[in-house]
């Protein structure tokens, strides 16, 4: 008898649900432009958006599902493996559900294995590892207010750092970064960035992050100030990873890259590979919901 598995992909902004066969082949899949990140919407709210696309999904696919990974923003593996089996066999109540975080299944998804360490940097960043015992660290992901060194939120502040910079007047500031700052928000006054970032008392993150790729535009251009910044944003990547590895015991690891801004061979993701002595961009395997299915085949195979 064939087997089929479920995968859910539950990131920060929709979620996503594939029914796939033995070879990871698609037979089905459901999206929404839902967040399910239960400490946004709540809980209840989550549990209600990843049971109907688990519904949706298993009525398009009709077949019986031999197991289902999830991969839930919000719900770390330690902290919501209950709450997130649960909504699961809600739906499918014979079935073997495997939890995860959104990371490990973007993992699982780039190396094909549930091993290795994947370094992501979009908005945030966060680098997660699992060794070969199966032991998994993450390190990062504390917000921007802590840092998310390396994110696009970090090379937004500092376009804006060196904006402000340029405006005071002080000695050897970035100028290139400063012109093209003001040009990209239409700024007519250096003042003005006052207004646009705290016109809301609380910084807007999304569009902060947005000025990154400001920093590697300079950087592609060959500007000393902007090679810089993305020079430590990698370096600060690089630690993490190699904090994990060390956390993990692991003498080397596959790297897999996920994130905007290492997902294409950017100023950020060449400079990160020149750190982490890779020779080339990594490459992903598979999809992060092609991973959430994966996940769902290795525990299964594994139990059986």
């Amino acid at each position: 008898m064939p087997n089929y598995y479920m995968g859910v992909d539950g990131g920060g902004s929709n979620v996503r649900v594939v029914v796939v066969d033995d070879a990871l082949a698609p037979l089905a899949q459901w999206q929404s432009p839902q967040r399910v990140n239960p400490n946004v919407i709540g809980y209840d709210n989550a549990r209600q958006y990843i049971q109907n696309g688990i519904r949706e999904a298993s009525t398009l696919a009709n077949v019986p599902i031999t197991a289902v990974g999830l991969g839930i923003a919000g719900a770390r593996r330690e902290h919501g493996q209950t709450w997130m089996r649960e909504t699961a066999q809600a739906v499918l109540p014979n079935t073997l559900v495997t939890p995860a975080s959104d990371n490990e299944i973007a993992l699982v998804g780039a190396n094909g294995a549930r091993e290795g360490v994947l370094i992501l940097a979009g908005t945030g960043s966060i680098v997660f590892g699992v060794n070969a015992n199966g032991e998994t660290c993450e390190v990062g992901g504390w917000g921007y207010l802590m840092g998310d060194e390396g994110s696009g939120y970090w090379l937004g502040m500092q376009a804006l750092r060196a904006f402000s910079q340029v405006a005071d007047g002080l000695p050897n500031a970035p100028q290139a970064l400063y012109n093209r700052v003001k040009e990209t928000l239409k700024f007519n006054d250096p003042l003005d960035l006052l207004a646009w970032l705290y016109a809301d008392h609380t910084p807007n993150t999304s569009e902060i992050a947005k000025l990154a790729s400001v920093v590697l535009e300079v950087a592609q251009a060959g500007d000393t100030d902007a090679l810089n910044i993305v020079s430590q944003g990698a370096q600060d990547l690089a630690q993490l990873a190699n904090t994990v590895m060390q956390r993990l015991n692991m003498a080397s690891a596959k790297i897999a890259f996920a994130g905007g801004l290492l997902e294409h061979p950017t100023p950020l993701a060449l400079a990160l590979c020149s750190r982490l002595g890779l020779n080339e961009l990594p490459k992903a395997q598979h999809t992060p919901l092609i991973g959430a299915s994966l996940l769902a085949k290795l525990t299964y195979e594994s139990t059986h």
